[in-house]
């Protein structure tokens, strides 16, 4: 399956005496998608999921921002496929614990409840 995801980052007190605040997006843009577009990462095993970035873009306003307080992305847009290889026993495994995840999360049982589910 395909989606497209919107991010956001922000990240500050890299300094405490700023002058100025430069906007480097096409630059920054260029190099992000120079080195991560078509990359495919394997992010799980049994079963293997992969996550191909096919395209980033940055959407209307988007920015890459620098100053010596802080680094920020706005709209970075990430078109991506992640594709699921496995076994059928795999993947129902794999349903099986999201939807224990799921009604974990609907019956509001604690983060620490649900770890001793996970080990059952």
């Amino acid at each position: 399956s395909v989606g497209v995801i919107s991010l956001t980052f922000t990240s500050s007190n890299m300094g405490a005496y700023c002058c100025c605040e430069l906007d480097v997006s096409m630059a920054s843009m260029a190099e992000l998608k120079r080195r991560m577009e078509g990359t495919t990462r394997r992010i799980r095993e049994k079963p293997d999921i992969y996550v191909t970035i096919d395209e980033l873009k940055l959407a209307g306003n988007g920015s890459f921002t620098f100053s010596p307080q802080k680094f920020t992305f706005r709209g970075l847009e990430v078109r991506c496929t992640v594709q699921v290889r496995g076994t059928p026993g795999q993947m129902a495994a794999l349903a099986a614990g999201k939807a224990k995840d799921q009604a974990c999360a609907t019956l509001r049982i604690s983060e620490r409840r649900r770890e001793s589910l996970r080990n059952t």
